[in-house]
């Protein structure tokens, strides 16, 4: 996604982006990544955990349960911390590297 922002700032302003948005970038990048992932790690967590009767259960079957027992919205419960912990290194980290020439 950052590489799709980036182009798309150099054909509309008709140069690669400067510091600040390319910064911008990154941060959305790492942000909607994590928001689209978040579902997956959170079924996988309760996968890891489970004990009882759903024991053994697959994925989809503990998705399912999820959803249903908790409404969709459980999916993305706690979420926000990783927005809000440092989950944009990744994301700075590239663009440093990227400004640097190292990349």
């Amino acid at each position: 996604m950052f590489d799709t922002l980036k182009q798309r700032h150099a054909q509309r302003a008709g140069q690669e982006p400067g510091v600040l948005p390319a910064l911008a970038y990154g941060v959305a990048s790492a942000s909607l990544g994590q928001l689209a992932a978040f579902p997956l790690e959170t079924v996988s967590r309760r996968l890891q955990m489970q004990s009882g009767p759903l024991a053994g259960s697959n994925f989809l079957q503990m998705l399912r349960q999820i959803v249903h027992e908790e409404g969709a919205g459980a999916l993305y419960r706690y979420g926000y911390t990783f927005c809000l912990c440092g989950e944009h290194s990744p994301g700075l980290a590239f663009h440093e590297l990227s400004y640097a020439g190292l990349l």
